[in-house]
């Protein structure tokens, strides 16, 4: 199993959690509603990242799992950047 160093651990969950919460509360407010798709989008580029490592490290499962979990961000991106 590949490991990754704490320090790039502690950044990617810092940036998904972020993502996250990009995602959701500017959409719900109202307030500068067009962060969404900026977020959908990162953490999409964050997540395809884990699938290359999820691919190379040979998990399938998780290989697919990320994999479907970009597809649904660029879905959110498209969908919420659309007037």
């Amino acid at each position: 199993m590949t490991m990754l160093p704490r320090s790039v651990r502690y950044f990617l969950g810092a940036a998904e959690t972020l993502s996250a919460i990009g995602l959701v509360l500017p959409w719900a407010t109202g307030i500068l509603p067009w962060l969404t798709p900026l977020a959908a989008f990162g953490c999409g580029f964050i997540m395809l990242g884990a699938s290359g490592f999820h691919l190379r490290a040979r998990e399938d499962l998780m290989t697919i799992v990320t994999g479907l979990q970009v597809a649904l961000l660029l879905f959110i991106a498209f969908g919420r950047s659309m007037p």
